[in-house]
């Protein structure tokens, strides 16, 4: 049951009650609103700017979005979004009053976050990605139909690569990485926002992920140079 409080000098507020969505919320895999508080208090912490608890929410594979709802003031409300793509309203995690938050948030551009739809739909596949690599790691993927995606031939599957031209083989490679570049400056010059161009990716059949910067200098399709 919620009740009211009336806040004294000296006196603590008393932790408030999970809501009936957060406690859905979390029966559906995503991190305890009492879990959440105390990871804000320790980024709170640790942080003196906005930019800052960011890095920190990244770091711990979280990412903060922007709320659908404006504030008052004209400002919006920050988001965070957990591992398991659930939505976290950023002032509720932090041991601050909101003034004091959204004081600390001034350098962040909320215009260039991702909405709540956008950062919860990169977080799953993010997530899904993961669970994919375990599972390949794991070896339990032996039995597994093969994606489509997946070349029919290779070492991969169990079998020998089939002969061709090397130098074929490179140019539709090639050719492949240079319509995905079109493709994405297509959807960067017409979004006006990060929602957009997320969104113009995806119909494209291209997905953001997050991943280390170990895993991206591994991939010399991406172009990364290596440290």
């Amino acid at each position: 049951m919620q009740g009211a409080h009336v806040e004294r000098d000296g006196v603590e507020r008393p932790a408030r009650t999970p809501t009936h969505a957060e406690m859905q919320q979390a029966d559906r895999g995503a991190v305890p609103a009492k879990e959440a508080k105390a990871l804000g208090a320790e980024i709170w912490k640790g942080a003196d700017s906005g930019k800052a608890i960011s890095a920190a929410l990244e770091a711990r594979g979280w990412m903060l979005a922007r709320g659908d709802k404006e504030r008052k003031d004209g400002g919006v409300y920050f988001t965070a979004i957990d591992p398991s793509g659930a939505a976290h309203e950023l002032r509720r995690m932090m041991p601050v009053k909101a003034a004091a938050l959204y004081a600390r948030m001034a350098d962040i551009d909320a215009a260039a976050l991702p909405g709540v739809k956008a950062a919860t739909a990169i977080q799953h596949d993010c997530a899904a990605a993961q669970e994919l690599k375990e599972k390949e790691r794991d070896g339990a993927l032996a039995g597994v139909p093969r994606p489509s995606n997946m070349r029919p031939s290779g070492p991969e599957n169990g079998r020998e690569a089939r002969s061709g031209p090397v130098q074929e083989q490179a140019d539709n490679s090639t050719s492949k990485r240079q319509t995905t570049a079109s493709a994405m400056r297509a959807a960067w010059e017409q979004a006006t926002d990060a929602g957009d161009f997320i969104a113009g990716l995806a119909a494209n059949r291209i997905t953001l992920a997050v991943v280390s910067a170990d895993d991206a200098r591994s991939q010399p399709a991406l172009g990364i140079p290596a440290a």
